[in-house]
């Protein structure tokens, strides 16, 4: 077996030869890993393994996503590893039932799509979808919003709107950022999600809306309603069916199959040529922990895809600073991502004298910029910040690049 693999990987760079001539590297030229002698048979069949794997997954984008009736997604969802295909069964199974469903996740894993996704898998299909972004809406309109009021209700309300549970009838409501409602609307949603009923602003009598409820939020509800943010019967009364979608570093084989479709679907949406993602970049892109999960890495894909042309997307169109987000702000009960690397342990760390947080800032970055010399964007990353604000940092500190 080990002979067969050896022979596949020699017929192969001979195949190569040419364009390595040319002075392009194997690599360059389309080659997929390589493999210095003595051949270690396991390294070899770990090599080709993956090689098989990224082949299929251009063959799954290529062909629209489907593999004998296998699909690596749901509605508009793209995922094969096994964390998604349970998420995926789930879903198929929460839309049939008329029940409310509460999504949580970090932000850009994908709740708005998981939403949509049981809305379109269920009896209520044809009728209307209504999102709603709590932390969107002001305060004082968020009643009138969700409810609709009568003319002359309140200054400004020259006549009678429609809100979203009326709007809604017959379909889905989706609440997202759940956790962002003000406790008094609360009280009023518990009701209609009790009774069906429901009053505009400003009116004289009830109105009935038969809608499902779908919630989400980035947050972690018990540490919401431990803080009083959240009423515990209004989570227990939309928490019927719990989804946690995970975040996309726990989803082992996902980055290649969601950069391959972020890529086909930039590559058509602004005209270029991109069809598939070479060996390394696609190594870079597996190795990040992604903060800012899907959404991130599509966003990336779409940046690479304006700004470069070609066919295949290489490592050195990556950007050098791929966290859009200035800083990472912890919100109380966020469900807060990972730190994109981990910086090896301090040797001798203990107990000792209590610093500032200024002092263990600059020693943090210190130990960074040691860690990643001549990198200050890898330093960046490791420690959770933006590229510009390790800069800024530095400046501030008076350090150089290397610390």
């Amino acid at each position: 077996m080990v002979k067969i693999a050896v022979d596949f990987v020699h017929h192969t760079c001979y195949r190569l030869l040419p364009a390595c001539n040319n002075g392009r590297t194997p690599i360059r030229a389309g080659a997929f890993d390589f493999i210095t002698k003595p051949v270690d048979g396991a390294r070899l069949f770990a090599a080709l393994s993956k090689a098989v794997d990224h082949q299929r997954l251009l063959r799954l984008v290529a062909s629209g996503g489907h593999n004998g009736g296998n699909e690596p997604g749901l509605c508009d969802m793209v995922g094969q590893s096994g964390v998604m295909q349970g998420i995926f069964d789930v879903i198929r199974r929460v839309a049939t039932a008329d029940v409310n469903v509460m999504i949580c996740g970090e932000s850009g894993t994908g709740k708005e799509l998981a939403a949509r996704a049981i809305h379109e898998l269920s009896p209520r299909r044809s009728r209307p979808l209504v999102s709603l972004n709590m932390a969107a809406i002001p305060k004082d309109l968020v009643e009138s919003t969700l409810f609709g009021h009568e003319r002359g209700a309140f200054t400004g309300a020259e006549r009678i709107r429609i809100g979203a549970c009326e709007e809604a009838e017959g379909g889905t409501l989706f609440l997202d950022e759940l956790c962002e409602m003000p406790l008094e609307l609360q009280a009023k949603l518990l009701r209609f999600l009790q009774e069906r009923q429901f009053r505009r602003v400003g009116g004289a009598k009830d109105l009935v809306a038969n809608v499902r409820v779908v919630s989400a939020t980035n947050k972690d509800p018990t540490v919401e309603m431990a803080a009083g943010r959240l009423r515990a019967d209004l989570y227990y009364r939309l928490n019927v069916v719990p989804l946690r979608l995970p975040p996309l570093r726990d989803r082992q084989g996902d980055v290649s199959l969601l950069a391959m479709h972020a890529l086909t679907r930039f590559a058509k949406r602004y005209v270029r040529r991109f069809r598939s993602i070479e060996p390394e970049a696609l190594r870079q892109l597996e190795a990040y922990r992604w903060p800012g999960n899907v959404r991130q890495l599509y966003h990336l894909i779409e940046r690479c895809v304006v700004l470069h042309e070609g066919e295949s997307l290489q490592a050195s169109m990556l950007p050098q600073a791929w966290d859009d987000a200035p800083e990472v702000v912890e919100q109380p009960g966020a469900l807060a991502p990972a730190l994109p690397e981990r910086l090896p342990a301090a040797k001798g760390d203990g107990e000792g004298p209590i610093c500032t947080l200024a002092e263990l800032e600059q020693q943090a970055i210190r130990r960074a910029l040691r860690t990643f010399v001549g990198s200050p964007g890898k330093a960046a990353r490791a420690l959770g910040i933006s590229e510009a604000t390790i800069y800024r940092k530095i400046k501030q500190y008076s350090m150089n690049g290397s610390a």
